[in-house]
């Protein structure tokens, strides 16, 4: 299945295609959720900018400014690295690595015991490479900040705000909803479907999911005047 949204001068026009799971097949529909995988980084980004514009977070502080005991193998990095550079995958450090899910603290947890030995492959701010424990490092810090879970607080921060009523970032937000099932094909090119289901270990780096009609409503916020109705 797939949702298709389009947003042209003002007008948003959405239309739903096949079934979400082939065991159990429901139709496609605007409200059906989907896993958005690393579009959630945009996500992460705007729960940041939030919190600069409460004048609760400086883009080019420190991380330890937020995380005072925060550390990656190069101690340099670790006092210098900052928020921006969380942001903006220019950190420096190698990103493709997540950490195991530990429910409320899986962030606590990854940035206390993945990150200390996480090789550095350039200086802060020298080279962009695509970077996952970046964000789940800036994950981190909006839990710091706002005292918070990373759930929580990308709620609180940009869901409730925009009016997203099919948002989430959990199994228990997503199970309430019609969700569309990942499927992969196996033997004999049978399409199979994907068990079990776990949603990123990461909200920040991959972990939102939400209905085309959500969806478009985030984009016509990012693409309007930056208010909205909430």
């Amino acid at each position: 299945g797939v949702a298709i949204g389009i947003l042209d001068n003002g007008v948003i026009t959405t239309r739903g295609l096949g079934v979400t799971n082939l065991e159990d097949p429901l139709a496609v529909t605007e409200h059906t959720v989907f896993p958005i995988a690393s579009i959630s980084k945009t996500f992460a980004a705007t729960a940041m900018m939030r919190l600069v514009e409460q004048g609760k977070v400086d883009l080019k502080a420190p991380v330890r400014t937020y995380l005072p005991e925060f550390r990656v193998r190069d101690e340099a990095v670790s006092r210098q690295v900052t928020v921006w550079n969380l942001l903006t995958h220019t950190s420096g450090w190698e990103g493709q690595v997540s950490g195991p899910e530990r429910g409320e603290d899986t962030l606590r947890n990854f940035v206390a015991t993945v990150m200390p030995d996480l090789m550095q492959v350039a200086p802060p701010a020298a080279a962009w490479s695509y970077n996952n424990a970046g964000f789940s490092v800036a994950g981190r810090v909006i839990e710091a900040v706002t005292g918070t879970s990373i759930n929580r607080a990308i709620r609180d921060l940009v869901f409730t705000p925009l009016g997203l009523e099919h948002a989430g970032t959990t199994a228990g937000d997503f199970i309430v909803n019609r969700f569309a099932a990942g499927h992969a094909t196996g033997a004999q090119n049978r399409v199979i479907l994907n068990r079990p289901f776990a949603p990123s270990t990461s909200v920040t780096a991959g972990g939102v999911g939400l209905c085309i009609s959500d969806l478009m409503t985030y984009a016509s916020f990012h693409l309007g005047d930056g208010t909205s109705a909430g």
